[in-house]
């Protein structure tokens, strides 16, 4: 999701605590309060574009009503590759390896598909709910350290990530 701080002043720069703002924003509507310092955090999942927002105070018995419409552009976030170096004994036929998907707030990417490529094959998985996906390596037949690259190409609202590892097969 995208996150917005929102805050209320009067014409004279002093800020409006404890107020009831109405935020219109994708035809949801959203009604925040205003903190001690005036503020009001907005968390919406929205697809990355840009949008029309609408922003309104009712007013109380010191300020009157106003409101504001702004344009507000909501980004791809970030995603980021969790993966470590592992080791698998050679007689192992399925070589099971897990990665995790997370985007900037270290929440997990869900159904994302995902790549590894090791020693000239490619693999592909997709992220459980927790964001993990675990890739069954089957061609890797003989000993030694292999440099294994992760690839998430991005989607709709990720941009795309990329880890490298060495995966070490031993006898």
């Amino acid at each position: 999701g995208s996150k917005a701080l929102i805050t209320l002043k009067d014409k004279n720069g002093k800020l409006i605590a404890d107020a009831k703002i109405t935020v219109l924003i994708a035809g949801r509507k959203i009604n925040l309060a205003t903190n001690s310092k005036g503020q009001a955090s907005l968390s919406v999942n929205l697809a990355p574009k840009t949008y029309d927002m609408s922003i309104s105070y009712a007013g109380n018995a010191n300020y009157l009503k106003s409101s504001l419409m702004r344009a507000i552009t909501i980004n791809k976030a970030s995603s980021k590759i969790k993966a470590s170096k592992k080791t698998f004994k050679l007689k192992l036929k399925t070589k099971k390896y897990t990665i995790t998907l997370r985007n900037q707030f270290s929440k997990a990417i869900k159904k994302a598909k995902v790549k590894l490529k090791i020693n000239g094959r490619t693999y592909s998985a997709k992220t459980n709910s927790k964001g993990k996906a675990s890739f069954k390596i089957t061609k890797l037949k003989k000993g030694g350290t292999f440099k294994a690259t992760i690839r998430f190409a991005g989607n709709s609202y990720y941009k795309k990530a990329t880890k490298k590892v060495k995966i070490k097969v031993k006898k």
